[in-house]
């Protein structure tokens, strides 16, 4: 028996959800005041909500395998969908207002260059070069991230996807940026040794946003660094996950002409919640 609004395993028969407070014993509308979860030394009795704030990381929906992960997401996904493409729609729309200014301010004229090169020959003059819209990449990575995060545990809680939730990152701007800056950073300097070490931390750092925006108390480096010890034995189980999904993708992606993956990205970015939800602890 599973809580139908945080997933976390229930005792047969409890009305109430040890994780979240939530009631499922019955139908009524009564407010749950106080959650059942026993003292945890270090941390103030009371509310659900006062045990997780500042820096606590709410807790988890317990260790839970690749099919019941995808059997959640499944289900959480339901009615989100059209918000989620709304989201992606609009943050494409803004990158692609940033590409137009970039050809306008700097391609224009790139259409009236003449050249003698052969067919067989690089024409330098004709590189695209641009400011707008790498210097918009650059910024906004990390706002665009977090809004990814806070959709996805908004659907988590079976509170639903909102277009507000997709940019709720300009309100962290700082730690946002920061956060995706230095993973960004550690990524390309491990990199440099060789291909592998740059995936595997890529992978360590993972769950960085997820996160941060859980938690207020904790800044972008020691998100990080709690990703890396959340992921510590995880990253080829999740490696493997990544595969799948991406196979199967691939299909979709050419029988469905593309629509399909209206559906498969938020199968797949919330079942990678799911599992992110099943590891912290």
């Amino acid at each position: 028996m599973y809580c139908g609004k945080c997933g976390i395993k229930m005792e047969k028969g409890a009305q109430f959800c040890a994780g979240c407070g939530y009631r499922t014993g019955d139908t009524t509308t009564t407010p749950v005041a106080e959650s059942t979860v026993a003292p945890v030394a270090g941390v103030p009795a009371g509310p659900v909500m006062e045990t997780v704030a500042g820096s606590q990381t709410p807790p988890g929906i317990g260790r839970k395998n690749f099919r019941e992960l995808r059997g959640l997401a499944r289900t959480q996904i339901k009615g989100n969908i059209g918000i989620l493409f709304l989201v992606s729609l609009l943050w494409g729309l803004m990158f692609a207002a940033f590409a137009m200014i970039d050809y306008f301010a700097f391609g224009g004229s790139l259409l009236e260059t003449e050249t003698n090169a052969g067919d067989d020959e690089f024409d330098f003059s004709m590189m695209y070069m641009g400011i707008f819209l790498p210097l918009a990449t650059f910024l906004l990575n990390g706002v665009m991230r977090y809004g990814e995060a806070t959709n996805k545990n908004r659907i988590f809680k079976n509170e639903g996807a909102t277009v507000g939730g997709g940019f709720a990152g300009f309100k962290r701007f700082g730690d946002s940026f920061v956060a995706a800056f230095v993973m960004n950073l550690f990524v390309f300097l491990w990199s440099l040794l060789l291909v592998i070490p740059g995936i595997i931390k890529m992978y360590s750092y993972s769950m960085t946003f997820y996160i941060l925006q859980e938690t207020r108390g904790k800044g972008p480096v020691d998100c990080i660094t709690e990703s890396r010890r959340i992921m510590s034995g995880n990253k080829m189980r999740l490696f493997g996950y990544d595969l799948y999904f991406g196979f199967f993708g691939f299909f979709i992606a050419i029988f469905t002409l593309g629509i399909g993956l209206i559906w498969w990205i938020p199968f797949y970015n919330q079942t990678r919640y799911n599992f992110y939800q099943s590891i912290k602890g």
